[in-house]
């Protein structure tokens, strides 16, 4: 039996397999290239393009002033992640367009109602100075009624005085003319010239107080001129202008003083306030007829003046306490009140005086206004700015 022998070599063998890894590891490289080149197409198609036009989409929609949604271009006809990303972009934009449009709807209705209430607001502050300065001169009106009707008195003693004293004296001249005057003539026309001469002085002075008192306390309330005055006189001034209101009711007026009190500020401003606390005081606080009292007192305390109005009326009913100083607000609207009287009254104590006003009030036992102020009244706003 014969014997085979089969020969190699060993460099052969490992040249071969060295030969076949190359190649191997030639198509690996080259398959590794072809699969990277074809997924970075895959990917440059499927996520680099489109998230690029998303991308200059919403760019050039946010660059532009008039934002307009058709401006806007997205991927469409696809049926990937991409196509909900784009369509959820696109129901983002069309709801942010939405909300924008109803904010820009929002703003032009806040702005014509922001117009429409400065408008509103002017009118009612225009409406309202009216009514105030119509409050003044109802008020001056009545004043001036009242004084006039008041100085009727005393003008009509004169007028009948003067006449009684001129008939007298031709009947006392042509008897002096024809010589047959006796003594007890002569006696009775010296008594009837002194009585009627007396009247005439008399009432004059009478007249003649009221006109000052109301010239004074007139000017005073139609002008905003500042002076020094005392508070004593200035407030007996007033009272006496005011004395034909009280004579038509059953209302007694006590006025206070005990001390000298110089102020330099507006004496319009006290004027005001005095007339209507009486006015407010005569409407509200007592029924029509009705026995009453009022005091108005004047203190002095360091470089302040307290000043004092009390009634013992039917008093204000505790909800209306904190409306009383609002303007328009009044219980009588039905009966001629404008609701100003007292709204004015708190603006010239707190900013004209400078200073402060409380009420108290008790149903059945009156209300008392309180008013302080300092002896010297700040400067008005327009010498301020000045």
């Amino acid at each position: 039996m014969g014997k085979v022998y089969y020969v190699f070599s060993r460099e052969k063998i490992t040249a071969r397999l060295n030969q076949m890894v190359a190649s191997k590891i030639i198509e690996v490289i080259l398959l590794d290239l072809l699969l990277f080149m074809a997924l970075s197409h895959s990917l440059l198609l499927v996520v680099i393009r489109p998230l690029d036009q998303l991308r200059e989409s919403l760019i050039q929609a946010s660059d532009t002033k008039d934002f307009d949604l058709n401006t806007i271009i997205l991927p469409q006809n696809r049926k990937d992640e991409f196509a909900d990303v784009a369509d959820a972009v696109q129901r983002i934009t069309r709801r942010l367009c939405d909300d924008l449009e109803s904010r820009k709807a929002a703003e032009l209705a806040m702005r014509q109602a922001r117009d429409l209430t400065e408008t509103a607001f002017k009118q009612l502050n225009e409406t309202k100075n009216n009514l105030v300065q119509a409050e003044k001169m109802a008020s001056l009106g009545g004043l001036v009624a009242g004084v006039a009707h008041e100085v009727n008195t005393p003008v009509g003693v004169i007028l009948t005085s003067a006449s009684v004293l001129s008939e007298e004296t031709i009947l006392f001249k042509n008897s002096l003319d024809a010589g047959a005057i006796k003594k007890s003539e002569v006696m009775r026309y010296s008594e009837m010239a002194i009585e009627s001469s007396r009247l005439i002085l008399a009432n004059a002075e009478r007249a003649a107080q009221l006109i000052q008192s109301f010239k004074q306390v007139a000017v005073d309330q139609t002008s905003e001129a500042r002076r020094s005055f005392e508070l004593g006189e200035y407030m007996d001034e007033v009272i006496m202008s005011l004395k034909p209101t009280l004579k038509r009711t059953s209302v007694m007026i006590e006025v206070s003083c005990p001390e000298k009190i110089n102020l330099d500020g507006y004496p319009g401003a006290i004027s005001q306030v005095i007339t209507n606390f009486l006015t407010n005081a005569l409407a509200h606080a007592f029924a029509e007829g009705q026995i009453g009292l009022i005091s108005l007192s004047a203190t002095r305390s360091d470089d302040n003046v307290t000043l004092s109005f009390e009634d013992n009326g039917g008093g204000i009913p505790p909800e209306h306490l904190k409306k009383i100083f609002d303007p328009f607000f009044t219980t009588k609207r039905g009966s001629g009140g404008s609701g100003l009287g007292l709204n004015v009254v708190y603006n010239l104590v707190t900013q004209t005086l400078g200073g402060s006003l409380i009420v108290h009030s008790e149903l059945g036992k009156g209300t008392s206004f309180i008013a302080c102020f300092p002896l010297i009244a700040p400067q008005a706003k327009e010498s301020k700015t000045s």
